[in-house]
């Protein structure tokens, strides 16, 4: 009996632990691992032998049922399933943060299937297929941020061809030639190594907003000059 009770706090203990990995990411088998605190708890309470007996033989089959369902959560948690299922919870945060931009069937296919498994009950016999739908999903994704980069450096080329339009027919054109080159590409940069398509579409506007930001400096140093 000392001995059971004694394994029943350390179980707890190591459940508890592990529902704080619950607490950041969306994982599988939270209700196992309720269970199993719950039922741990009962026994552990259990003063007298009589009491304990009778609460271990009323859970037996309670047990049983979770020690078959805990032992592939805790292979989970301590091997390297845990990580490939990380890394399939952010592709699919990061597909859900753009998705209004993308129309892929490709994508949108791998993705349902990364999908279907992570909110499986008991998904543990599926992970070992997640690698492969990641990779699926990196090509795809890559190949629809290509497709979106081409107008996002189009409107920056756009842009920067404005500015210095308008920059070149300043006399004082060489003092700030520097400065906005470096404003311009430092937006390019960002832009061709984003790997989001959602934050990407917002370079453009980014690009948009300097460009109106340096056209109204230029108007406002040429009336400067004007007035002296």
């Amino acid at each position: 009996m000392k001995f059971f009770i004694t394994f029943a706090d350390k179980l707890m203990t190591e459940l508890r632990v592990m529902k704080k990995d619950y607490d950041r990411a969306k994982y599988t088998g939270i209700k196992v691992v309720d269970e199993g605190i719950r039922i741990m708890s009962d026994i552990a309470r259990n003063q007298s032998a009589v009491e304990f007996f009778q609460t271990v033989s009323r859970k037996q089959e309670d047990l049983l049922d979770f020690a078959e369902d805990y032992e592939p959560i805790k292979a989970f948690f301590a091997g390297e399933q845990k990580g490939i299922f990380d890394k399939a919870l952010l592709y699919l945060e990061k597909y859900d943060d753009s998705k209004t931009y993308i129309v892929d069937v490709e994508l949108e296919s791998v993705v349902d299937a990364i999908r279907t498994i992570v909110k499986k009950d008991k998904p543990f016999t599926d992970i070992p297929k997640l690698p492969e739908l990641l990779k699926q999903f990196t090509d795809a994704y890559t190949k629809v941020l290509d497709e979106q980069l081409v107008p996002v450096l189009d409107s920056l080329s756009e842009s920067q061809k404005r500015v210095f339009e308008v920059l070149n027919t300043k006399a004082y054109k060489e003092s700030k030639r520097n400065r906005y080159i470096e404003l311009l590409r430092e937006i390019t940069n960002g832009a061709n190594g984003c790997t989001n398509v959602s934050v990407l579409r917002g370079y453009a506007d980014r690009a948009e907003t300097l460009k109106i930001r340096l056209l109204n400096e230029l108007d406002a140093d040429t009336i400067v000059n004007i007035e002296f």
